[in-house]
């Protein structure tokens, strides 16, 4: 009888494949305000990919099967709500995985996106003086004077929140 319980346990551990999963922390309002050096309510300008700069390995985009690219996000910075920042400028460097090459990668970086300036002219029916969504930044500063998310570049997701349109909110209504 153990003969038969050792080869059925044996028949299920080999019968079982194999699983990658990546751990991730979850981030609290709390812990990204902690961590950050800059927190501001800021709208995209401008999104360009530029040459990748910063060294992939160190920062665990390096990994075999990642295909990225490093972008700067230009914003114009609306609300300062932690740290300094004078300028109405802000540049953050993030990825992004490369548009030519669309191979889902299971448990890959949660990367964010933001339109270029002729989308947002699109947007925003033509009106090219115009800028994009606010969005709800938490950054570290960077050495080169750019910001990165606080989050890293694995995971930037949880750094960035897009903030809705006041006017498309529906308060309730008051009972009678």
């Amino acid at each position: 009888m153990k003969a038969f319980h050792l080869v059925l346990f044996a028949g299920l551990l080999l019968a079982t494949g194999t699983s990658y999963a990546r751990s991730m922390r979850a981030w609290t309002y709390d812990d990204l305000l902690k961590e950050s050096d800059l927190v501001v309510i800021a709208s995209v300008v401008d999104t360009k990919v530029v040459p990748t700069t910063d060294d992939l390995s160190a920062n665990g985009l390096g990994r075999s099967g990642y295909h990225i690219q490093q972008l700067e996000t230009v914003f114009l910075v609306k609300v300062v709500l932690k740290g300094k920042h004078q300028q109405k400028r802000l540049d953050l460097v993030h990825f992004r995985y490369d548009p030519k090459v669309n191979e889902p990668i299971l448990n890959g970086p949660t990367l964010i996106e933001f339109p270029n300036s002729d989308q947002i002219a699109k947007s925003i029916e033509g009106n090219k003086r115009g800028y994009g969504k606010d969005y709800l930044l938490f950054l570290k500063l960077r050495k080169d004077g750019k910001c990165g998310p606080v989050t890293g570049q694995v995971d930037p997701l949880f750094s960035i929140r897009e903030l809705g349109n006041p006017s498309e909110l529906t308060l309730p209504q008051p009972s009678k």
